[in-house]
C-alpha cells in the first residue's frame, strides 16, 4: 500500500475507533511507561503518518509521528488488518525515549 493511500485509511479508521493495540506497544518494554489508554490516545490525537524505514521493519507497516503529554517524541508502528467487521489499525509496537533518572 502506498504512503498516501494508506494516510486516507488511517484517518478514516482512526476517526471510527477501529484501532487494536497489540499487548508488545505497551507491555514489553516497561521503561518506556505507555499505557494501552495512552497509546490508544496517541493514535487519535495530532501526528504524522509516514513510511517506516527502521532497520528490519514488519511487513507493511507504517510508523505514527505524535508526541506524547511531556512534548516527546513517540513513534507507534502500525499495519493495517481486517476482522469481522471490516479494517482496522493495529498498532504493533511504540516508542520513546525516556530518561534514564
Amino acid at each position: 500500500m502506498n504512503l498516501s493511500v494508506a494516510r486516507q485509511l488511517f484517518d478514516t479508521l482512526r476517526s471510527s475507533g477501529r484501532i487494536r493495540i497489540k499487548p508488545h506497544a505497551h507491555r514489553d518494554h516497561p521503561e518506556r511507561k505507555f499505557t494501552v489508554f495512552e497509546v490508544y490516545s496517541l493514535v487519535v490525537g495530532k501526528g504524522h503518518l509516514k513510511l517506516n524505514h527502521v532497520g528490519n521493519p514488519a511487513p507493511d507497516s507504517f510508523v505514527w509521528q505524535c508526541k506524547d503529554d511531556l512534548d516527546r517524541n513517540c513513534e507507534l508502528a502500525v499495519v493495517f488488518d481486517t476482522d469481522e467487521s471490516g479494517d482496522l489499525i493495529v498498532v504493533i509496537s511504540a516508542f520513546r525515549e525516556v530518561s534514564r533518572c
